[in-house]
C-alpha cells in the first residue's frame, strides 16, 4: 500500500540512499560504456539499460520521498535491497536483454541505430504485447502487425483524436491538467515548468500526457487540488491503486492493493 507523506528523513537512510543509487548507476553505466554502439545488438542492450536506469534510479533520485512512498510503499530498505540485488545479478540482465533481442532480431536489424533507441523504449514498455492484443488471432511479425494497425479503424480513430477532448461538462485526456479556470491556456504550463523545474512534462502537451502528482495535488504537494475548471476531469495514465492522499478538509483517500485498480473519484463536497 502506498504511504502518504513519506519522508526520507533519517541521516543514515539518506546516506544509504545516496550510496546505493550512486553505486547502482555507476555499475550499469560502466556496463553501457563497454558496449559497442555501432553493433545493433549491443546498441539495443545499451538503450534499454538507459531506459531502465531512468525508471529505477533517475526518477527516484529526482523525487525520492514521492517515489519511495508511492511505488515502494515507503519501504526504503526494499528499494535499496532491490538495487543491490540487481547489481549482484547483472549478468542475468544482459542475458535477458540478449534473449529479447533474439526474439525481435529480424525487426531490430531492419532499423537504423537511431531508430533502435525508440524501438528499445517501445519494447521495454510492453509495446509488442499491446500491439499483438489488437490482432491476437494473427501470427505476424511486429512490423506486419504495425502495418495492419496503421490500416485499421483503430489507427484512423487515433490519428483523428485530440490530446484532450473538452465538452460542456467533461474534460477527457490521458494524464491531467492544472486544475485552474484557464486550464486550456498553454502559457500557464510553460510557467509551471519553469517555476517547478518539471522539464520532463515539456509544457502543455507534456503535462497532459505525463503528469501524475502534478495533476492530483496542489502546488505544495500537500493536498488533493481543488478542481477549478468547472468540469469533471476524466483521466487514465496513473494506476488507480496507487492514488492516495489527503484532502484539505481532513479526509483521506487510501491506496488499494495493486490487483484492484478500479475507477476512483477524487472530489471535494463543494
Amino acid at each position: 500500500m502506498a504511504v502518504d507523506d513519506f519522508k526520507l528523513t533519517k541521516e543514515k537512510d539518506w546516506q544509504v540512499f545516496q550510496n546505493i543509487t550512486a553505486k547502482h548507476e555507476e555499475y550499469f553505466e560502466n556496463m553501457r560504456k563497454n558496449l559497442d554502439k555501432a553493433s545493433k545488438v549491443e546498441r539495443f542492450i545499451y538503450d534499454i539499460i538507459g531506459d531502465y536506469l531512468w525508471d529505477i534510479n533517475g526518477s527516484v533520485c529526482e523525487d525520492p520521498d514521492f517515489q519511495l512512498g508511492y511505488y515502494w510503499d515507503g519501504k526504503f530498505s526494499d528499494y535499496a535491497e532491490e538495487l543491490q540485488e540487481q547489481i549482484n545479478n547483472a549478468k542475468y540482465v544482459i542475458i535477458n536483454l540478449f534473449v529479447k533481442y533474439l526474439r525481435n532480431k529480424s525487426e531490430i536489424n531492419d532499423l537504423t541505430l537511431t531508430e533502435i533507441d525508440d524501438e528499445s523504449l517501445w519494447l521495454w514498455n510492453g509495446g509488442k504485447t499491446t500491439l499483438r492484443s489488437f490482432f491476437s488471432h494473427k501470427k505476424r511479425t511486429r512490423r506486419e502487425l504495425r502495418d495492419l494497425l496503421k490500416n485499421s479503424s483503430y489507427y484512423s480513430f487515433y490519428k483523428l483524436a485530440p490530446i484532450m477532448l473538452v465538452t460542456p461538462h467533461y474534460i477527457f485526456l490521458h494524464a491531467g491538467v492544472l486544475s485552474v479556470a484557464n486550464f486550456n491556456d498553454p502559457k500557464i504550463y510553460e510557467e509551471y515548468r519553469r517555476n517547478y523545474y518539471t522539464a520532463y512534462l515539456n509544457g502543455f502537451n507534456g503535462f497532459r500526457l505525463w503528469a501524475r502528482e502534478e495533476y492530483f495535488f496542489d502546488k505544495e504537494g500537500r493536498y488533493f487540488a481543488h478542481n477549478q475548471t468547472g468540469k469533471t476531469i476524466v483521466t487514465g495514465h496513473t494506476s488507480t491503486c496507487f492514488v492516495s492522499g489527503h484532502f484539505d478538509d481532513g479526509r483521506k483517500l487510501d491506496s488499494t492493493p495493486k490487483s484492484y485498480c478500479v475507477v476512483r473519484k477524487i472530489q471535494y463536497d463543494s
